[in-house]
C-alpha cells in the first residue's frame, strides 16, 4: 500500500518500529498545522520552528518507547501547545513577525464559495479580533475552529473534562462574534447609521468602544441589517489559510529530525530551559591564620580580612559601630564620676527634665539662674556638692553657671544596597 494512503495509526505504529519513511509522511501531513498554530500563538518564526522540531521529536520518541496511548495528532498538538506556552512564559522583548502572513484567507474553506469576495477585508478583521485573545483562549479556539477537534479530543489534549471545555468554547465563540460584529460596524456601518456614527465619534478601537457598539447593535435594526450582509466571524477565522513557513524550512527541519533520531543526540525534554543566574566568584577568606614563618601569621590574617572591600564592608561597619558605642559609654561613665576616688559617688543620671540652679553663699551672683528643659542627657553631668551643716566664711566669688551642652547628632551608618542579579539569556535548544 502507498504510504500516502495509510492512516495515522498505521504510520505511527510503523514509525515506532523504526520506519523513517512512515515518520516522514506523518511529518509532512502535520507540519503546516503545527507551524501555523505555533506562529499564530508566538508571532515569531524562530520560535515556531523550534516548537515544530521539539514537538515532532518528543512524539516520535514516545512512539519508539511505546508510551503513547492517544492518537498521534492529539499528542502532537498537546506537545506543541505546551512548548509554546513555556516559550511565551520566558520570552522577553517585542514580537518580531509582521501581519501579512496571517490575514490570507482560503476560499475553499468557506461553506459558500460565492461569498469569497468579502474575504480579503473580513480576514483582516477576524485576525485582529483573534490576536487580542489571551494565549490559553486562542489555542483552544484555534484547535476547535481551524483543526475541527471536538470537545472530547480537546479534553484529551488539555487534560480536563469535556463539559468544562464545552462551556469555555461557547463563551469564546460568543465573544469572538461580538467583537467581530462591533469591529465590522466600526468599519462598514457608520454610513448607514447616523446614530452609530455619532456614538463612535473620533474614538479608536478599544474594549470600551466595542461594548458601546454591541449595546447599540442590540437595539438598532439598521445595524442589524448591515451585520447580516456579511459572513460570521467564526467562519472567517476558520477560513484563514495556514501561515506559510519560509522556503526550504520544512525539508531542512525534517533532515535535522531524522539525524537526531538516528544519532539519539537530542532528548525528549522541554525545549525551553529556565534562565539561570551565575553567582559571581567569591574570594575565599581564612577562618583562622595559618601558621607560617617570620612575617606571617595573625598580621597577615588581619590584612586579608580587613584589606580591600566587597564583602568586608559590613564587618568593618559592625566593628566601627561597636567601638563607637564603647567610647560613648565610657565617656558617659567618666562624666558621671563612676571612676573617681574618695567618698564621692556617681550621680544618678536624670530621667526627666533637668534644672540647673546656682547656690549663693555670701555675695550675690551676677550671673542669672538659667532654667531649661533638656530633651536628652548631655555627655557629662556635674556632681552635686553637699552643703556643710555649720556656716563657714567663704570669700565672695562669682561661680560660673555650667551651661548644658546640646547633644551631638550622629548620622546612621550607610547601608550598601546589593546590585540586582543580571539575568542571562536562555540557552538556545539543540535542534
Amino acid at each position: 500500500m502507498d504510504v500516502n494512503q495509510r492512516s495515522d495509526e498505521e504510520l505511527a505504529r510503523q514509525a515506532g518500529d523504526g520506519d523513517e519513511e512512515a515518520f516522514a509522511e506523518l511529518y509532512r501531513r502535520y507540519f503546516s498545522s503545527v507551524y501555523d498554530l505555533a506562529i499564530r500563538l508566538s508571532r515569531d518564526r524562530d520560535v515556531a520552528a523550534l516548537v515544530v522540531q521539539s514537538s515532532f521529536l518528543r512524539v516520535y520518541q514516545g512512539l519508539r518507547a511505546a508510551a503513547l496511548q492517544t492518537p498521534f495528532r492529539l499528542q502532537l498538538f498537546a506537545a506543541a501547545c505546551g512548548d509554546v506556552r513555556e516559550r511565551l512564559r520566558h520570552r522577553r522583548g517585542p514580537v518580531s513577525e509582521g501581519e501579512e502572513g496571517f490575514v490570507v484567507a482560503d476560499p475553499a474553506r468557506l461553506a459558500d464559495p460565492a461569498q469569497a469576495a468579502q474575504l480579503p477585508e473580513l480576514a483582516r478583521l477576524a485576525w485582529q479580533v483573534a490576536r487580542e485573545m489571551r494565549p490559553e483562549e486562542y489555542e483552544l479556539l484555534h484547535l476547535s475552529a481551524r483543526q475541527q477537534l471536538d470537545e472530547r479530543e480537546l479534553a484529551a489534549i488539555f487534560r480536563t473534562r469535556p463539559e468544562t471545555l464545552e462551556q469555555r468554547l461557547a463563551h469564546l465563540r460568543a465573544d469572538l462574534e461580538e467583537s467581530f460584529a462591533a469591529l465590522l460596524l466600526l468599519r462598514r456601518g457608520r454610513r448607514e447609521c447616523l446614530d452609530l456614527d455619532f456614538l463612535v465619534g473620533d474614538d479608536e478601537w478599544s474594549v470600551a468602544l466595542r461594548r458601546r457598539i454591541v449595546r447599540h447593535l442590540a437595539g438598532c435594526e439598521t445595524c442589524q441589517a448591515t451585520r447580516r450582509r456579511y459572513l460570521a466571524g467564526l467562519e472567517v477565522f476558520a477560513a484563514l489559510a495556514p501561515a506559510p513557513a519560509p522556503a526550504g524550512w520544512q525539508e531542512t527541519m525534517l533532515s535535522r529530525l531524522q539525524n537526531a533520531v538516528r544519532t539519539g543526540a537530542v532528548a525528549a525534554e522541554p525545549a525551553v530551559i529556565a534562565p539561570t543566574v551565575t553567582p559571581p566568584p567569591r574570594r575565599p577568606v581564612e577562618a583562622w591564620p595559618r601558621p607560617g614563618g617570620a612575617g606571617a601569621g595573625l598580621g597577615d590574617w588581619f590584612g586579608r580580612v580587613f584589606g580591600g572591600g566587597g564583602a568586608r564592608g559590613p564587618l568593618l561597619a559592625m566593628l566601627a559601630g561597636g567601638l563607637l558605642v564603647l567610647v560613648v559609654t565610657l565617656a558617659a561613665l567618666c562624666g558621671a564620676g563612676a571612676f573617681e576616688d574618695g567618698e564621692e559617688k556617681a550621680a544618678p543620671s536624670p530621667t526627666g527634665s533637668v534644672t540647673a540652679t546656682v547656690t549663693r553663699t555670701k555675695a550675690p551672683t551676677r550671673t542669672p539662674t538659667p532654667t531649661g528643659t533638656a530633651t536628652s542627657p548631655p555627655l557629662a553631668t556635674p556632681a552635686e556638692t553637699a552643703l556643710p551643716a555649720t556656716p563657714t566664711s567663704v570669700p565672695a566669688t562669682d561661680t560660673p553657671t555650667p551651661r548644658p551642652q546640646p547633644p551631638t547628632a550622629t548620622p546612621p551608618p550607610p547601608t550598601a544596597t546589593p546590585a540586582p542579579p543580571t539575568p542571562t539569556s536562555s540557552p538556545e535548544p539543540v535542534p
